[in-house]
Parts: C-alpha cells; sequence; structure tokens
C-alpha cells in the first residue's frame, strides 16, 4: 500500500506499532531496532512516518525510559514523542527529542477535543513545563515560609 500510494501519500500513521512489527527474537534490543528501522522503509520521499506506541507503566526522570520496549526502538527512530498525563486530566506533558529536532518539554491541555500549548504559545508551554513541581501540601507550606517575616522547623 506505502508503495502503491507513494506519490500520493506523504505523511504514513501507523497505529500502532504492535500491528506491523514482526516477530520479536531471542535478542529484544535487536528486534526493537528492526522495528524501527521498517518503519523509516514506510517513508515516501519528502513525507514522514508516524507510529503509535505505548509507553510502560513505571515512570522514570527520563521520558525515553517510559517507551514501552528496549532502548532499540528509541535508538533507532529519528525522533521521539511522548505525551504523558494522568488519566482524564486534562493537562498533560509533550516531551520531545531526536537527532534533528531542539530537545524540549511543554505542558499542553486537551481541551474541547484538541491539545493546546499551555498558556498560549509554545514559548509559554516549555516555561510551565520547566516550573517545579510542587505537591498540595508543598504548596501550602511554601505560602506559610513566604507569609512570615521568621519561619522554624516547628512553625511547619
Amino acid at each position: 500500500w506505502v508503495k502503491e500510494y507513494a506519490s500520493l501519500q506523504r505523511l504514513v500513521i501507523v497505529d500502532t506499532l504492535e500491528k506491523v512489527r514482526g516477530e520479536r527474537g531471542a535478542n529484544s534490543y535487536r528486534g526493537d531496532y528492526r522495528a524501527g528501522t521498517l518503519l523509516q522503509t514506510m517513508e515516501a520521499p519528502g513525507g514522514a512516518v508516524i507510529a503509535v506506541h505505548h509507553s510502560r507503566k513505571s515512570t522514570s526522570e527520563d521520558f525515553l525510559e517510559e517507551v514501552s520496549g528496549t532502548l532499540g526502538l528509541a535508538g533507532s527512530v529519528d525522533t521521539v514523542i511522548t505525551l504523558k498525563r494522568p488519566r482524564t486530566a486534562a493537562a498533560a506533558e509533550l516531551s520531545i527529542t531526536g537527532r534533528d529536532v531542539d530537545e524540549m518539554v511543554y505542558s499542553v491541555n486537551f481541551i474541547d477535543g484538541k491539545w493546546h500549548a499551555a498558556d498560549g504559545s509554545l514559548s509559554a508551554a516549555a516555561k510551565k513545563a520547566n516550573e517545579p513541581k510542587l505537591s498540595d501540601k508543598m504548596v501550602e507550606v511554601l505560602e506559610l515560609v513566604n507569609s512570615r517575616e521568621c519561619t522554624s522547623a516547628a512553625d511547619v
């Protein structure tokens, strides 16, 4: 299909990667790397391939480690974009890294069926994504400390 319509289709979306990847062998890294390489063979000249894939349930400081599978998959493609949000929440983080892109993290919101950059622009969304994230309890402590001229540990 991709070869037949290459002149008409500049964008191929694979939803999900698991539907087109081959059987995994004994070497998981090699299998994941091969799956990423396979995606690139679907690309028409001047076009792009987007593959939808899943994340792991476990979290990590590095968003690449949250991509399901080995690092062979993330290492074999040109760009990795992850979207992470708590279930049913509107607010999310969009993280991007790759060979030909600036590595960035953006705060985005899902409103009326569309994703929007937080605070209206990508630069504001990037700034918001890099703000320290405090729990509700820590926000209370910070407000208490900032409301006084002098605060002791006992006060907190």
